[in-house]
């Protein structure tokens, strides 16, 4: 799987390279203007401290207790080592190492992990939806189109539906009774789904969230959304690309989704194929897209660098190395 993620990127890059002009990506590189480029990664920095206090009001009140200041380190270290690591998952499974490493409550952060995963999901549908229904009659958005918005109104189910699992334990009732007599025809595979129905149904309801929590997260979640946004949009302001506010919004909205998906390194060469599909729908050229997608993961080298300094600083202190970050 790991190798079929590296071929894909490669293939994907390769493809890229023949693809375009590099004569006139470095083009537009020399005429874009540095000022917008450098106020876009200054905000990408923020990204991982809402992240990282995003997770600490999720953990507050449950068994595993941590401190705003490291759940914030830990979100710039997820993304060091994440950098070769699958999109989406990547962060997920560093940040998990990092917080359970040699503690209890390995299960409970893996679910409340999915919990804000498929929350902040909920999130950018939601938002998608409305603005693309807004914006439908504008020929310019074709992931406006009724397909687009079937398939986002399908994901808006599923994700509603994995929250009902999480905050109703009738539902959860629900969903158990026809899989546990599924399985009941193979003794071994029954067993083991018993057992792990009753792990995850006991960590689901330990992650289940009051309404403040639930709103504090959203809160976060749109923060988030803002700050992805403002990265692109002024990404493009540096590239001098004709682009309109609305426009960018939602194709900030699909990359997000698309940098989710696990089929490539931190989303490289995915990325900027799809840039490449929404640019040229929008009147702009391939260069600008793949250049666009460039300056982007700049951004996440730039994370991943703070992440390896507060690394270092947390095996390093007083002179002696320890195993894990400080706390």
């Amino acid at each position: 799987m790991k190798l079929l993620k590296i071929l894909i990127s490669v293939l994907v890059l390769v493809y890229l390279f023949f693809l375009i002009s590099w004569e006139q990506l470095l083009l537009a590189l020399e005429n874009s203007s540095p000022g917008y480029y450098v106020f876009s990664a200054a905000i990408a920095m923020l990204g991982p401290i809402v992240m990282g206090l995003k997770y600490y009001y999720l953990l507050k009140g449950t068994e595993i207790q941590k401190k705003a200041g490291f759940m914030v380190r830990v979100n710039y270290i997820s993304r060091y080592y994440s950098i070769l690591l699958p999109s989406g998952v990547g962060q997920l499974a560093v940040r998990w190492y990092q917080v359970t490493r040699n503690e209890t409550g390995r299960l409970l952060f893996f679910m409340l992990s999915v919990y804000e995963r498929v929350s902040f999901i909920l999130v950018v549908c939601i938002i998608y939806f409305a603005t693309a229904m807004v914006y439908k009659n504008d020929n310019r958005l074709f992931f406006s189109s009724d397909y687009v918005l079937t398939v986002v109104s399908l994901v808006l189910a599923f994700t509603v539906a994995v929250i009902l699992y999480f905050r109703l334990k009738s539902f959860r009732a629900l969903v158990y009774r026809p899989l546990s007599k599924v399985f009941s025809y193979v003794p071994f595979v029954h067993k083991f789904f018993e057992k792990v129905s009753k792990n995850v149904s006991e960590a689901a309801e330990k992650t289940m969230v009051n309404n403040k929590k639930n709103t504090i997260e959203s809160i976060f979640s749109l923060i988030w959304i803002l700050i992805f946004f403002i990265r692109y949009y002024f990404i493009a302001q540096s590239l001098h690309l004709n682009i309109s506010f609305v426009d960018m919004f939602l194709v900030s909205m699909v990359l997000i989704v698309i940098q989710m998906l696990p089929i490539s390194f931190s989303g490289v060469g995915v990325r900027e194929g799809g840039l490449i599909l929404m640019y040229q729908t929008l009147g702009e050229s391939q260069e600008a897209a793949v250049l666009s997608g460039i300056m982007f993961f700049s951004h996440i080298l730039f994370i991943a660098l703070f992440g390896m300094v507060f690394l270092i600083l947390g095996k390093y202190v007083d002179g002696n190395e320890k195993s894990n970050i400080t706390e």
